[in-house]
């Protein structure tokens, strides 16, 4: 078996206890953690059923975004790269999700100056679709570009305004 190939296979991480201090727009509106909670075991267990295995890394309370997995790593068929969050507040989220994903396969590290959030990654078939923006940079791109080269992956640029 491929690495990160079938049986599918997900990294999830708990909602912190600290969630309503996450990094967002919207600072009126405030966040119901507990309800947070409740949301994502319903997603985990949706995800179970479907018959996708679920690695659940605990919470990390100094990182109140921790549970958004998808921004500290891309997947790209053998490999997957860990990012550097354009955010300095989520650096510390990464590592934990690296080592969980380097049990499946190789993992690359992303190196300063480049900053990838893999949130303004969207995959669609054998492309790449990567938004440059505050908190991804050419230098990422370029980082997650050579990576993805290796898989036969294309890498297209995204500007977001």
């Amino acid at each position: 078996m491929a690495p990160f190939a079938r049986p599918a296979r997900m990294v999830a991480r708990g909602v912190s206890d600290a969630f309503a201090r996450c990094l967002r727009s919207d600072l009126a509106t405030p966040l119901d953690v507990a309800l947070a909670k409740r949301q994502h075991a319903a997603y985990v267990a949706l995800i179970r059923d479907l018959g996708i295995e679920v690695e659940l890394l605990p919470a990390d309370e100094e990182h109140p975004d921790c549970c958004f997995v998808e921004d500290t790593a891309v997947v790209l068929g053998s490999r997957a790269v860990a990012t550097r969050p354009g955010a300095k507040a989520r650096e510390g989220e990464v590592g934990p999700v690296a080592m969980a994903l380097a049990a499946r396969g190789p993992v690359e590290r992303m190196a300063s100056p480049a900053t990838l959030d893999g949130g303004d990654v969207l995959r669609a078939g054998d492309r790449l679709f990567v938004g440059l923006s505050g908190r991804t940079n050419a230098a990422g791109r370029d980082a997650l570009a050579r990576v993805a080269a290796d898989e036969g992956i294309t890498v297209v640029s995204i500007a977001v305004g």
